[in-house]
């Protein structure tokens, strides 16, 4: 007995990547149907509430006219919170990954996704919740698969400083602004970063706000 499909919608203001993303889809053998297409988040908040059956996963860029991804995906949470965002989009700066980590989406893919990481990255959102390892280190990606008890001391003992800069580093200002905040120069910002990253084996800011979020700071 064939199980049932998955229910996918596509955002995306290139026609041809929409298309395109429709044939890898199908090229990979997933079992899919998408219910919704649409060329930016007001086209996508527009057509979504005329659907007979919601979708699953909502497949969309960051960087569209109008309504921008970011913007749809906080509309999403406020209304549609069981539909899970998988973004694949152009993000190449540390700053737009922390703002989507913030909005709530679920997982990223740049746009010359290889197919197999895009069945992988479906299949990882809809199992596990989350699709991460792009950009994260393995290690981390363990421990957020883990359900460990939310009141657990911090297993690495960081000083007040070290945990006033984690905090600074999981919100969306730029090193130079954090710098002017501070009255310490952007060398100094770019040092804290080195060292917090090498103390909680993180690779990116990305993973110093998960190493924050699994252990309850933010």
């Amino acid at each position: 007995m064939k199980n049932n499909p998955i229910y996918i919608s596509i955002t995306d203001d290139h026609t041809l990547f929409r298309k395109g993303i429709i044939s890898l889809l199908h090229a990979i053998d997933m079992n899919v149907s998408i219910v919704l297409e649409s060329n930016n988040g007001n086209d996508y908040i527009s057509k979504l509430p005329q659907l007979p059956i919601l979708p699953q996963l909502a497949i969309m860029d960051m960087n569209m006219p109008g309504r921008n991804g970011y913007d749809t995906v906080t509309w999403l949470n406020a209304n549609y919170p069981d539909i899970k965002v998988l973004i694949i989009s152009m993000v190449d700066s540390e700053e737009e990954m922390l703002r989507m980590l913030k909005a709530g989406v679920k997982g990223y893919l740049s746009k010359d996704v290889e197919p197999n990481n895009l069945k992988e990255a479906i299949n990882s959102i809809l199992e596990k919740g989350f699709y991460y390892t792009d950009f994260i280190t393995g290690k981390l990606l363990h421990g957020l698969q883990k359900n460990e008890n939310p009141q657990q001391h911090l297993p690495i003992t960081l000083t007040e400083k070290e945990k006033e800069m984690l905090l600074l580093f999981c919100t969306e200002l730029s090193h130079k602004e954090m710098a002017a905040q501070l009255s310490i120069s952007v060398k100094t910002v770019d040092h804290y970063r080195e060292n917090l990253c090498k103390k909680l084996n993180a690779i990116s800011r990305i993973g110093l706000v998960l190493y924050a979020m699994k252990h309850r700071m933010i």
